[in-house]
């Protein structure tokens, strides 16, 4: 029976070991992003990039990224700053739509200095400061993040230096960062499967 659920559940050439290990992490991931309103995103692709290959991580990230979003975003739906939400949608279909044709290009070995560079930075680098805007200027943090999702993933802390504690409160920063990485990952997971990356297996 378990042996059955597990062959279900995990692709034949991974082992359970490591299946067990990134729902772990995963876990580990969604509760740091819930407890600080960022990170996880991060955590969860340097640990993925040491189990899967090139070719299939940005794109089975997002997948991962959705589900961890989604979930605190229905969650945390009254805490929402819902006029942030179209702006922000708007640019970050037109930053797909212009990174998806160069990262379907993008050679193995750029993908992978690439993905390695951004880790680095993204925990050795400076945090960003908070800057605030009005929420129609949210097209270009959307656009900008969303370009650069196509190629590193988990760019979420390049929003979240957008969303600013005043007048929003942490709740509606945590709220509000996991309704735009949802929509951001949605997006990019559509123009992965548009490229002919086969999902479901």
């Amino acid at each position: 029976m378990t042996e059955a659920l597990l062959a279900m559940l995990v692709p034949p050439d991974a082992t359970p070991g490591a299946a067990l290990a990134l729902i772990a992490i995963s876990f580990v991931a969604s509760a740091l992003t819930g407890a600080l309103g960022l990170g996880g995103g991060v955590v969860m692709l340097a640990a993925m990039t040491q189990l899967l290959p090139p070719a299939v991580l940005l794109p089975v990230h997002g997948v991962v990224q959705v589900g961890s979003n989604l979930g605190r975003a229905v969650l945390m739906r009254r805490e929402v700053a819902r006029p942030l939400i179209l702006p922000f949608l708007a640019g970050s279909a037109i930053g797909v739509a212009a990174g998806a044709p160069i990262a379907a290009a993008l050679p193995r070995s750029a993908m992978l200095i690439l993905l390695g560079s951004f880790v680095l930075w993204s925990v050795w680098s400076p945090k960003l400061r908070p800057s605030r805007r009005p929420a129609r200027w949210f097209v270009l943090p959307g656009a900008l993040s969303s370009f650069c999702t196509m190629f590193v993933g988990a760019t979420g802390f390049l929003v979240a230096a957008f969303l600013v504690p005043d007048p929003l409160t942490r709740r509606q920063i945590v709220a509000t960062q996991a309704a735009l990485m949802t929509l951001q990952h949605a997006l990019k997971v559509a123009a992965f499967a548009a490229l002919g990356f086969a999902l479901v297996p």
